[in-house]
């Protein structure tokens, strides 16, 4: 989807949004995914982010909103910081 890739690459990566729920009375981000890789290997990974929330309506979903890209941030570099990433994308 994003067409960052070069079409000889030996191995290309795609993903699966396994889970995505968040709570704006708790501040709770609650993400799986799972990536896997033309060479048949796969890893999941799951980010359970926390962030300030409030009483008010429009602030909590606020703060839901502003808070969803840092989760999404923190699941991609779970992957990518991963032991198992260099096994994964290794042909």
């Amino acid at each position: 989807m994003a067409n960052s890739y070069s079409p000889s690459a030996p191995v290309t990566i795609t993903g699966n949004l396994d889970a995505i729920d968040f709570s704006s009375n708790s501040g709770n981000w609650n993400l799986a995914l799972t990536v896997k890789t033309s060479n048949g290997k796969s890893m999941s990974v799951s980010e359970s982010y926390a962030y300030t929330s409030s009483f008010y309506g429009e602030t909590a979903c606020n703060q839901t909103a502003q808070a969803f890209m840092p989760a999404v941030q923190n699941l991609v570099g779970k992957i990518v910081r991963s032991p198992e990433f260099i096994a994964l994308v290794s042909q």
